[in-house]
């Protein structure tokens, strides 16, 4: 598995892995789908070049070729002094329950640590999501019962 840090240039790419993964009919063969309950595309272009504008933030991409395209999985990083925000994270159905969400979690953790100085995370969690509160818990991520109003305007 190799990664890299994504670029304007994987615009397309990632919109599509991201919608792919979160919604639509395809999203519902992983168990990571947000199709049942919420409608729409995840992430769209201009958010997507928002997001590389921000020089708070940074989106890994994953992929089984040193270029990763095209992606398999990206994970979308905030820093905030040193707490950083996971949002955006992503892995193809097709490739989902293989270990590669473990593998693209710790390595940004690791991203967050040696090059943004990070000394702690956080995310944020649909709360009927419980499958995806248990993968994190077993990450050791704490539910910390903090509960804001959905949908709101950043896509995490």
């Amino acid at each position: 598995m190799f990664w890299r840090l994504a670029s304007i240039d994987d615009c397309d790419e990632i919109i599509y892995l991201v919608n792919l993964g979160y919604r639509g009919d395809i999203a519902k063969i992983g168990w990571t789908t947000e199709a049942g309950f919420i409608s729409g595309p995840r992430i769209e272009k201009k958010e997507y070049q928002e997001l590389m504008e921000n020089e708070f933030v940074s989106i890994l991409v994953f992929g089984e070729t040193e270029s990763c395209s095209p992606p398999i999985s990206c994970i979308k990083i905030n820093i905030n002094r040193n707490e950083v925000e996971f949002g955006m994270f992503t892995v193809s159905p097709y490739k989902q329950n293989k270990g590669i969400g473990k593998f693209v979690l710790e390595e940004a953790e690791k991203y967050s640590v040696e090059k943004l100085g990070a000394n702690s995370a956080c995310m944020y969690v649909i709360n009927i999501r419980h499958e995806l509160l248990a993968f994190y818990s077993r990450r050791g991520y704490n539910d910390t019962g903090e509960l804001l109003p959905f949908p709101y305007n950043e896509n995490c």
